[in-house]
């Protein structure tokens, strides 16, 4: 295992853990008291305990709540004699300092979005800051959140994800894998597996924006994205700064019919038992 995939891995075995002990009950979404519903654009950090811990706030656009936020940094550095810093020496640098970030949430803003992927793309959020990795640093985040639909007749059908590239393609390397699961199972709604995106020209099949149908609409799901920054090219392995200014998340929902959710029903009756023996997967 390379150095990257060892501090990626790392990465999302902690933060797996920590969602599930966290998991959002069944049932309709109900706001903590003394918690704050904002509908406007505000910093990441509202949506954190001091501890790191994710707090009741929640984060509204039309008929979703956004909530029970996740954020875990992990640093890659040089280890050059020509930029010996350690990621420990950079964290309590400015921001305009840092070799890599947003390391902290207060670095990143959220806004709600609607239909900025597609035409139908639905409501969602944008996650904007100005992320780095300078020449042969390494930067990975994990993000999560939940999602859940306030509208009783309503459920979500699909996911849509976008990066805002600041640079033309091939400039470092970004990689943003998605996982997208039921929160009452755990299981994966993407049929395969991950939503991708990426600045890389050489892999044509999947470009900055990724979107697909959940398997089986539903009522609340879970996202976590795995964001690698590395300043490398990846086909040259130049070194050179990679950077982005913003992450897209949408999501759209119909009213299901009838005869769809009776069908829901009686698999859900009948199979049950064995989803919940099934693993979540291995990270993709």
């Amino acid at each position: 295992m390379n150095r990257q995939s060892a501090f990626a891995v790392a990465c999302a075995v902690s933060a797996t853990a920590a969602l599930g002990v966290v998991a959002s009950p069944a049932g309709a979404f109900e706001l903590a008291p003394g918690a704050t519903i904002f509908t406007t654009p505000v910093s990441l950090d509202n949506f954190f305990n001091p501890d790191g811990t994710s707090n009741d706030n929640a984060f509204q656009v039309d008929d979703k709540i956004f909530h029970n936020f996740f954020f875990q940094v992990a640093c890659q550095a040089p280890g050059t004699p020509a930029d010996p810093r350690t990621c420990d020496e950079i964290k309590n640098l400015p921001a305009v300092a840092r070799p890599i970030g947003p390391l902290n949430p207060a670095d990143i803003t959220v806004s709600g979005s609607k239909n900025s992927l597609s035409p139908k793309s639905g409501p969602g959020l944008t996650f904007n800051d100005f992320w780095r990795a300078d020449p042969g640093w390494g930067y990975d985040l994990l993000l999560g959140f939940d999602v859940h639909v306030l509208d009783p007749d309503k459920q979500i059908t699909d996911v849509h994800l976008g990066v805002v590239l600041d640079r033309p393609l091939d400039n470092g390397t970004i990689m943003i894998g998605e996982k997208v699961t039921d929160i009452d199972t755990g299981l994966s709604l993407l049929d395969k597996g991950v939503l991708a995106v990426d600045n890389l020209s050489s892999t044509t099949d999947i470009g900055t924006e990724d979107w697909a149908d959940l398997i089986y609409p539903v009522k609340k799901l879970r996202v976590l994205k795995d964001i690698q920054l590395l300043g490398v090219d990846d086909k040259t392995k130049v070194l050179e700064k990679a950077t982005f200014t913003g992450l897209k998340q949408e999501f759209s929902q119909t009213v299901p019919e009838p005869g769809t959710v009776t069908g829901l029903l009686a698999i859900g009756s009948l199979s049950v038992g064995a989803m919940l023996k099934r693993h979540f997967g291995k990270k993709a």
